[in-house]
Order: structure tokens, then C-alpha cells, then sequence
């Protein structure tokens, strides 16, 4: 008989994490580029409506240039790619099951493209107004077998969102007035 904690028994399902799983996410991002460059738009022509500022539209070449770096990257790659599995592996009887887990996962995946302040945030924010929005166009375009899968749309069009420059804040930091 041990005494001490119990060991939790790893789940039946392994997870190996390595360059197959993160070329793995790469194509399954890289083979939704257009998607992610239009929904993106799309969340831009919204902002622009609703502040009244001009907010350059991203081209396809935009998305997949910053999707390779961030695969690249060899921290981001791997995490990221970690998390494009997981939301990519989660099933369930129906989308209510596991909508507060892909949210998790989908906000994650914004936040670690975005990585710092205010980008962070603004991913966050922008992944919530993503998944709303986008519902009807990835039912059209993806497999609904797999629940996460609109979250991790969600999450990839809202950190190249907030990272991808066309924004003037990007490009002209707010000054505080006297």
C-alpha cells in the first residue's frame, strides 16, 4: 500500500507535441487563409463603421506571411499549434456541450498571436466579436463534426486581427491631450 497522493491516470488519448502536430496547424491555418483575410475584414469594415475611422483592409499574402512566422516562431509554434490541436480534437454530442472549453481554447489562441498589450486585449475583445459574427459563414465552409472548430477560427482571425497593421493606432500611439 503507498501512501500519498494519488496518481491520476493520464488520459486514454496521447498527446505528442512536435514538429508533425505544429505543421500540422500550419496547414490547416495556412489552408484557411482566405477565410481568416476576409474575416478579419469584415471585423474591420464593422469598426470602421462603428468609430468612423479608416481601418485598412489585410490581404490573403498578410495572413500567411504572419502565419508562418508565428509557426516559426519556436515557443509561439509549438503552444500555438498545441492549441489548434486540442480545439481541432474536441467532440462532442452537440456545440452546447463544450461551448465555455472552446471559448477558452479560442480566446487563448488570440492571445497568444497577439502577445503583448494592448494587442492582447484588443484580441480578446475582437475574438468575442469574431465568433459571434461568423457562425453562418464556417458552417459553410468547415466540418461540423468537430465543435471547437469555428472558436479556433475565431481565435486565429482575431490575434492576426489585432496584430496585422492597418490600424493608426498601430502605427500612431496615442497622445495623451493637456
Amino acid at each position: 500500500m503507498t501512501v500519498g497522493p494519488s496518481q491520476p491516470s493520464l488520459p486514454s488519448g496521447e498527446i505528442r507535441v512536435g514538429r508533425a502536430m505544429i505543421e500540422g496547424a500550419r496547414r490547416f491555418a495556412l489552408d484557411h487563409a482566405e477565410l481568416l483575410a476576409r474575416l478579419v475584414n469584415d471585423a474591420r469594415r464593422r469598426y470602421e463603421e462603428a468609430l468612423g475611422q479608416p481601418i485598412e483592409p489585410v490581404s490573403v499574402e498578410q495572413v500567411r506571411a504572419r502565419l508562418e512566422e508565428l509557426f516559426d516562431e519556436p515557443y509561439i509554434g509549438l503552444n500555438l499549434a498545441a492549441l489548434v490541436h486540442l480545439a481541432r480534437s474536441l467532440t462532442a454530442a452537440e456545440d452546447y456541450e463544450t461551448f465555455i472549453v472552446d471559448e477558452i481554447l479560442g480566446v487563448a489562441i488570440a492571445e497568444i498571436i497577439a502577445a503583448r498589450e494592448p494587442h492582447r486585449s484588443f484580441a480578446v475583445s475582437a475574438f468575442h466579436i469574431l465568433d459571434a459574427l461568423i457562425k453562418d459563414e464556417i458552417n459553410q465552409v468547415v466540418d461540423r463534426r468537430n465543435l471547437a472548430v469555428d472558436d479556433l477560427l475565431a481565435g486565429l482571425a482575431a490575434g492576426l486581427e489585432a496584430t496585422l497593421p492597418g490600424w493608426r493606432w498601430m502605427r500612431e500611439p496615442p497622445k495623451p491631450k493637456e
